[in-house]
């Protein structure tokens, strides 16, 4: 008798280890991210591992379980993803269309695709969907995905985790699509010598910089100790964007500031950061109607120097595009 109830105690006990439901986190403390370039913000829960690719920003819930998205069938622990991104809408679709391809294409990859339905996170209306897919035994991904459009972009909240990992931080999907905010709507304009509102990104050896695509990258011989010279120009000769690498010669930032201030009159020097490091920048005029900043960061052993001129009249278009390049700099 003892026998029968001590197994008819075990039955029960695996049934309901079996039914249990994946037990949810609340996450309470959360870090804000502003994408510099196109200024889209949303915030995500905070310890998360964060990467960024252009205009795609991913957070893991772990360092070792983002291995698991790479490759889901190692022995890395499940975990759960945010990936916000901002795509340009080329060729022009509507959000319909873009959610029907997106759709397609991972239906025909093998995944549970649900239906579509419209969904408001305040004032952000947009499309929602989920699905799910196999990589084995043991190995389920489960993942929502909202989709909104603004000007000529489109705007996409991803949110997918591993087995129980999905249900487990559930909530961080809602919090993160109502926490998202978008750039103002472009006005409409005609004046193809304004930046453009779709950035393209050019990366090579010496640095990684996002800029308007309506802008040309050209690059005039280095001269003196100059290595490399690039010069971003629109259609206005006057609103360049100029970037110089020469050597640091061991100089300190301050030392390069200290150098460099005799050559430009009526200035003033201020603060910035540049991929992370210390940098700063010297305000000046260098001809009627033409503001112009001369930024100086030193990394290693060569000071890269970023000069921006415009037109002052459109000082309120220019420099929040061209300060934008800036802070999308990259440095390897």
């Amino acid at each position: 008798m003892r026998r029968i109830v001590a197994a008819a105690v075990l039955l029960v006990l695996w049934l309901l280890a079996c039914s249990k439901t994946p037990e949810t986190v609340a996450v309470t403390e959360w870090d804000q991210f502003q994408e510099p370039y196109v200024s889209f913000t949303f915030k995500y829960p905070k310890g998360w591992v964060l990467g960024s690719e252009g205009l795609t920003i991913s957070a893991y819930s772990s360092q070792d379980g983002a291995k698991k998205f790479l490759d889901p069938t190692s022995k890395a622990p499940d975990a759960a993803q945010i990936i916000v991104s901002a795509i340009t809408n080329k060729p022009l679709l509507s959000v319909a269309e873009f959610v029907d391809s997106v759709r397609s294409d991972l239906a025909e990859s093998g995944y549970r695709v649900e239906d579509i339905h419209s969904v408001n996170w305040g004032e952000i209306q947009g499309s929602q969907f989920s699905y799910a897919g196999s990589y084995g035994e043991g190995i389920t991904l489960t993942a929502t995905r909202f989709v909104t459009m603004r000007d000529s972009s489109f705007y996409s909240v991803l949110y997918a985790g591993f087995n129980d990992m999905y249900m487990t931080y559930r909530s961080v999907f809602d919090s993160v699509a109502a926490s998202l905010r978008l750039p103002e709507p472009a006005a409409p304009v005609g004046d193809p010598s304004l930046p453009s509102m779709t950035p393209t990104t050019l990366k090579n050896e010496h640095l990684e910089i996002t800029f308007p695509d309506n802008f040309e990258a050209s690059y005039p011989p280095p001269k003196g100790e100059v290595q490399y010279s690039l010069e971003l120009r629109g259609y206005r000769q006057d609103c360049t964007i100029r970037v110089d690498i020469y050597p640091s010669k061991g100089l300190t930032l301050d030392k390069v500031l200290e150098q460099n201030s005799k050559f430009y009159t009526s200035s003033s020097t201020s603060k910035a950061t540049i991929d992370g490091l210390p940098a700063a920048y010297i305000t000046y005029s260098p001809a009627k109607d033409i503001k112009s900043r001369a930024y100086f960061v030193v990394k290693g052993d060569k000071v890269y120097r970023i000069i921006l001129n415009y037109w002052k009249p459109l000082e309120n278009v220019y420099l929040p595009a061209f300060t934008g390049s800036v802070a999308s700099v990259h440095i390897p």
